[in-house]
């Protein structure tokens, strides 16, 4: 067993498994364990680059969330700026005057 994958000993593990079953069935396991085991790693490999889709687009999702949340608050103060001062505006929202009055500039 192993030798199994050395390839300078594969005809002579070939004519041992044609003489005895019980090496022939052990043959079939290993192999057979070896495509599931395979398959595992191909549906784990998948999966996993499903999971990083779907984390890259939900970083991209908030990411344009956010850019949207604060081009409306940008929006809203410059509409605020026509009835308000930027010093109300700032304790309105709560943001610092300083921020306010790049947003109006």
């Amino acid at each position: 067993m192993k030798y199994f994958e050395d390839e300078g000993k594969q005809s002579i593990i070939e004519d041992v498994i044609k003489q005895e079953e019980g090496i022939a069935m052990a043959d079939k396991i290993i192999k057979y364990m070896s495509q599931e085991w395979i398959d595992q790693l191909n549906e784990e490999f998948e999966q996993l680059s499903i999971n990083n889709s779907i984390r890259m687009e939900n970083a991209r999702i908030k990411r344009a969330k956010e850019k949207g949340r604060e081009e409306g608050q940008k929006d809203l103060i410059k509409l605020l700026s026509q009835t308000m001062t930027a010093e109300e505006i700032s304790k309105a929202t709560q943001k610092p005057l300083e921020e306010i009055q790049n947003i109006l500039k």
